[in-house]
């Protein structure tokens, strides 16, 4: 009974983030790194590589800290607020601050993160997760740090340590 309850817990679990989307970057590096965290809204057909939701100004992430993030509406009460983020459609392109109003549910209700884009130490940036088209990165070594994305049905996960 004691396994068939810890079973139940454990789906239940991974059930829950898989539908908030969570997106979790560690730095375990020396560096402070900052990064850009890119979703797409994958119930609508993808046409050059749109739509997509990210934020506009790269968040920095300390060094030895880790934050996570659940929803992009979520996204400005956490201990690393991200306040702008950029959406990108069809036919249109908008900036929106959340402290005056959320995305449209429309919008982040299907939101799979999709890429990281974190500026190293020595001032590149470097592209990680699936490319829009299929393939991608998941893996760099440069730079200073080493970096790894993993993603899961659409939960992220980013680890970074020093080279």
């Amino acid at each position: 009974m004691k396994n068939i309850i810890s079973l139940f817990l454990l789906c239940f679990n991974a059930l829950l983030f898989a539908q908030t989307n969570h997106f979790k970057i560690t730095n375990f590096s020396s560096h402070d790194i900052s990064f850009v965290a890119v979703s797409m809204n994958l119930s609508e057909p993808l046409m050059n590589c749109v739509p997509i939701i990210y934020n506009e100004i790269p968040a920095v992430l300390p060094a030895g800290h880790s934050i996570s993030y659940s929803q992009i509406n979520d996204s400005l009460v956490n201990d690393l607020p991200i306040r702008y983020w950029h959406l990108v459609g069809g036919s249109f392109e908008e900036t929106y601050d959340l402290t005056l109003a959320p995305l449209s549910t429309s919008d982040t209700d299907l939101v799979s993160w999709h890429q990281v884009i974190i500026y190293a130490p020595n001032g590149q940036d470097y592209t990680l997760g699936g490319g829009c088209m299929g393939g991608g990165i998941y893996n760099i070594t440069a730079g200073g740090i080493k970096a790894e994305f993993n993603l899961i049905s659409g939960v992220a996960d980013v680890v970074i340590t020093d080279d």
